[in-house]
C-alpha cells in the first residue's frame, strides 16, 4: 500500500488512487483487495469523526468490490479423528505447554505444564464439528 499512495497527506488521497490500489491488489487477490478497502475506509471514516481530516466524501465510496467465491472447507476423516483426539488428550491429560522464554514470569514455574480443557469447553468445541452449525447459529438460535 505504501508504495501506491506514497507519504502523502490523507486528505490529498482521492477516489482515483484508492480506486487504483483496489484494482492492482485485485488483480492477484480479489479477496485482499476487498479487505484493504474495507480497511482504508473505516480508516477515513475515523480520520475525519476524530477531526484528524476535513469531513466530507470518504475516497472509497463508490468504489465496486470485486466478487469473491464463496467456498466450504470440510474436514476429512483423517482431519476429524485428529481434532477430536486432540480435544479428548486436552480434556483428559491436558495440553502440554512451555511458557515463552523471552518474556519474564511473574510466577515460578510449574513442574505440570499442562493445560486441561473443562467438559463444557471441550463440548464447545465438538457441538460444531458434530452438527455443523455456525457460532452464530449456536449462540442466537431463533
Amino acid at each position: 500500500m505504501f508504495p501506491t499512495l506514497g507519504g502523502r497527506k490523507a486528505q490529498s488521497v482521492a477516489t482515483a488512487d484508492i480506486a487504483k490500489l483496489h484494482r492492482k491488489i485485485g488483480a492477484r487477490a480479489a479477496f485482499a483487495a476487498n479487505r484493504t478497502l474495507t480497511i482504508l475506509s473505516s480508516m477515513f471514516a475515523w480520520a475525519m469523526q476524530s477531526g484528524e481530516i476535513p469531513t466530507g466524501p470518504n475516497p472509497c465510496q463508490g468504489i465496486k468490490r470485486f466478487r469473491e467465491r464463496r467456498r466450504e472447507v470440510f474436514l476429512s476423516a483423517e482431519q476429524m479423528e485428529r481434532l477430536g483426539a486432540a480435544i479428548r488428550e486436552a480434556e483428559t491429560e491436558g495440553i502440554p505447554w512451555e511458557p515463552d522464554a523471552e518474556k519474564k514470569a511473574k510466577h515460578a514455574p510449574r513442574s505440570d505444564r499442562r493445560v486441561r480443557l473443562s467438559p463444557f469447553t471441550a463440548g464447545a468445541l465438538r457441538l460444531p464439528l458434530f452438527t455443523g452449525a455456525r457460532q452464530r447459529e449456536i449462540l442466537d438460535p431463533k
